[in-house]
């Protein structure tokens, strides 16, 4: 009786070791692969509250516990680039985006020429001031998808604020089958770049109509109405702007401009110095005394103010900016420097208006 209790206790036994042979693996993966899913729905979520660190924390594990998660080396590089979305290029930021391509690098092995990776690629980058490979990603997305307006929107971006081939950023503009609100502040842009003043103030009117809290609208519209010699528009303007944001050096070296042409020397000349005043690195006040005083003919005075216009210009940008096409130079100081020093002499020579 004993032997047959002792050999069915060991054919059970036989059996539960089989039964863990056979199918325990499978047990074991199934779990792994149950909490992986998990960790993607997390991850998922926190992504959609833009927490990318946390987001990622919970992709890295779901990839730990099963490789072959579908599009998961695509969400971790997303994450790393979103963290970063808006943010001057750094050392340790250029770190990150470099593994984020590499996570790119084998989703696209599994996924080649896929326009959403591509795109990804594109965005990398940008962020990494690496316009030329950012642009061919976005046209092979473009190729991909000729109706694809925000890449369209992208090219145009880059072009225009970052490579400063205007012509090209108005290429890929007109093709949107619709602006946007900022599509027509950044078509205004592009056209005042390229001196197609009448036209640009068209496109800021209607970028001031959805968007009249914005001072760059007053600002840039003021400027070409002023080179239209339409000073009473532009005065009107400035005087729009001045309501949101008062005391704003762009606009205030705009009203000296159109006081002066309308034959108010004195005042224009006083709101340039106390311009000066409270910031010495107000390059267009400088540049401005300048032009007034070559109306006046005093030429040595004119070439003083010239001088400092450019050397404080220059002091500014030396000391504050990375470069021109900074993400951080939300204002356009470092941009507007680097393009007045670049041109510095054809400003310098521009013939004078009639007073």
């Amino acid at each position: 009786m004993f032997k047959n209790k002792k050999i069915i206790f060991c054919i059970i036994l036989l059996f539960f070791i089989t039964f863990c042979i056979c199918f325990g693996g499978n047990i074991v993966s199934n779990a792994k692969k149950s909490i992986s899913k998990q960790c993607v729905n997390i991850g998922r979520n926190f992504y959609n509250l833009k927490l990318y660190k946390f987001s990622n924390r919970f992709y890295l594990t779901s990839k730990k516990l099963n490789p072959n998660t579908s599009w998961i080396d695509y969400n971790i590089a997303t994450n790393i680039r979103s963290e970063y979305w808006g943010t001057p290029l750094n050392e340790k930021m250029q770190q990150d985006l470099h593994i984020a391509i590499k996570y790119l690098d084998m989703e696209n092995i599994k996924h080649p020429n896929n326009k959403y990776i591509l795109q990804e690629y594109g965005y990398i980058y940008e962020l990494l001031e690496e316009f030329d490979k950012s642009a061919v990603y976005y046209k092979k997305v473009l190729k991909m998808d000729s109706s694809n307006e925000y890449m369209l929107t992208r090219l145009s971006h880059l072009y225009a604020e970052k490579k400063f081939d205007y012509p090209q950023a108005l290429v890929y503009l007109d093709k949107k089958t619709e602006l946007s609100t900022n599509d027509y502040f950044l078509k205004a842009y592009i056209l005042t770049a390229l001196e197609r003043y009448e036209e640009a103030v068209e496109y800021y009117k209607k970028y001031i109509e959805r968007n009249p809290y914005h001072v760059a609208g007053f600002v840039n519209i003021t400027l070409c109405e002023i080179e239209l010699e339409r000073y009473d528009d532009a005065e009107k303007h400035v005087n729009e702007g001045l309501k949101y944001a008062p005391g704003f050096s762009y606009l205030l070296n705009s009203k000296a401009i159109i006081l002066y042409h309308k034959h108010h020397f004195e005042e224009a000349k006083n709101i340039e110095l106390e311009l000066i005043e409270k910031n010495k690195y107000d390059y267009d006040a400088y540049y401005n005394l300048a032009i007034f005083n070559k109306y006046e003919g005093k030429l040595e005075e004119a070439e003083k103010y010239f001088n400092l216009s450019k050397s404080m210009a220059q002091e500014y940008y030396d000391k504050f900016c990375i470069n021109p096409y900074s993400i951080g130079d939300a204002d356009g100081k470092c941009k507007n420097r680097y393009h007045f020093l670049t041109n510095f002499e054809h400003y310098k020579n521009k013939p004078l208006k009639k007073l």
